[in-house]
């Protein structure tokens, strides 16, 4: 949490802390991690609202399929008194009867104090985020403002969960040290329970893995992110549902492995006008293999 101004840059991203839950993934570890991770942001107390990136080459990029967090919130200080309206994170609901909803709680928070020096804290916690998959994670949460009317990020995703072929990832925008301790408890217990998922030959290695666009449905632009994990020529496609050919977004000869690549799709067709809303398919493709998925244009 940022309680003073500062510029926040890629310099912030502990290299340390992203290679060694890489390793703790690749050995099969379950990693559940709680808060907005570090990325690149501008940070200020005068500007409520904020966007936290993540680079390609991150930890949070790379295996919890984050493109960016949102974060929101103004302090009250100096004879002010902000309520939160732009987040107020009040409750995450869950997507799913399996997952116990989780509200907070200002008695439960040890940091009550330190916090109301800045913040008001009665009816919600204050900068506690949203996230932008990638397309790639599952939805597990919600976020649920006090203030559902005015805030930005009502709605928006606060819980996420990926399967990688090693290992399961959870994400909490929340801290449930500020949250209601029947719903922590519970959701621990169940997060400790859940079983790995089993290594198959089928899915290691992971030699090419192509994401969910986002967003989807889009309007005017939507971004298609893959991984390759060796060196390889690929080619994006673009054909509608009767298989007609609409656009080749991407005819490299030789793209690198390890990192995540974006290609944005603008709606627009090979000679360049613009294609009418339904649904389409992306097939990306490599000599040796190939994978397509449904997108759907709305306008």
């Amino acid at each position: 949490m940022a309680i003073a101004s500062q510029r926040r840059t890629e310099s912030d991203i502990d290299p340390r802390l992203d290679a060694v839950l890489t390793r703790l993934v690749d050995a099969g570890r379950k990693v559940i991690y709680f808060g907005v991770p570090a990325g690149r942001a501008t940070v200020r107390f005068t500007d409520a609202p904020h966007t936290i990136e993540y680079p390609d080459s991150t930890f949070a990029s790379q295996y919890l399929d984050l493109e960016s967090a949102e974060l929101r919130g103004l302090p009250s200080y100096g004879g002010m008194d902000c309520r939160d309206t732009l987040a107020g994170f009040a409750a995450a609901r869950p997507t799913t009867v399996s997952f116990p909803e989780i509200r907070y709680n200002q008695a439960s928070q040890p940091f009550k104090t330190q916090f109301t020096r800045f913040f008001r804290t009665d009816e919600a916690l204050p900068f506690t985020g949203a996230f932008a998959p990638s397309g790639g994670a599952t939805i597990l949460y919600s976020f649920v403002s006090a203030y559902p009317e005015s805030s930005e990020l009502h709605g928006l995703p606060c819980g996420l969960k990926v399967d990688r072929p090693t290992a399961s990832l959870y994400l909490f925008s929340f801290h449930l040290w500020g949250m209601e301790q029947t719903g922590a408890r519970e959701l621990i217990d169940l997060l400790l329970d859940e079983p790995a998922p089993e290594l198959t030959t089928s899915l290691l290695p992971e030699r090419l893995r192509i994401n969910q666009n986002h967003p989807n449905p889009f309007n005017q632009s939507t971004t298609i992110s893959f991984f390759l994990e060796e060196r390889a020529p690929v080619t994006l496609d673009i054909f509608n549902v009767l298989g007609q050919h609409v656009r080749r977004l991407l005819d490299e000869r030789s793209m690198p492995a390890g990192v995540y690549h974006r290609v944005e799709w603008d709606g627009r067709a090979e000679a360049g006008g613009d294609v009418a809303s339904g649904v389409y398919f992306y097939r990306l493709s490599t000599p040796k293999y190939s994978a397509t998925k449904k997108m759907t244009l709305l306008k």
